[in-house]
C-alpha cells in the first residue's frame, strides 16, 4: 500500500512537471503569437500606405496624360505619305494655311 502511494505521488509529481512544462511552452507560443500580431499589423499599415501612394501616383499619371493630350490636335484626311515628323508638320502647316487660313 505504501509503495502504491509512492507511485501515485511520483506520477502526480511527473504530471505536475509536465503541466509546468506545457505552461512554459504556452507562454512562449503566446509571446510568439503576439509578435506575429504586431508584425501583421505593421504589414497591414504599410500595405495601406502603399495602396494610398499607388492611388496617388495613378491619379497623377492620369492628370499628366490628360494635360499631355489637352493640346494635341488630331487631323484626319490629310494626304501626306510620310512618317517623317518634319514633313508631317510641314504638310499640316500647309493644310491649315491653305484651307483654314490659319497662320501657324
Amino acid at each position: 500500500m505504501h509503495e502504491m502511494k509512492m507511485e501515485i505521488k511520483a506520477e502526480i509529481k511527473q504530471v505536475g512537471e509536465e503541466l509546468q512544462q506545457v505552461r512554459e511552452e504556452q507562454k512562449e507560443y503566446y509571446k510568439e503569437v503576439e509578435k506575429l500580431k504586431m508584425k501583421n499589423e505593421t504589414i497591414r499599415r504599410e500595405n495601406k500606405e502603399i495602396k494610398q501612394e499607388l492611388e496617388r501616383i495613378k491619379n497623377n499619371m492620369e492628370w499628366v496624360e490628360k494635360e499631355k493630350r489637352k493640346n494635341n490636335i488630331v487631323m484626319n484626311g490629310l494626304k501626306i505619305d510620310s512618317e517623317d515628323p518634319t514633313r508631317l508638320k510641314e504638310g499640316a502647316r500647309n493644310f491649315l494655311n491653305t484651307h483654314l487660313e490659319v497662320a501657324v
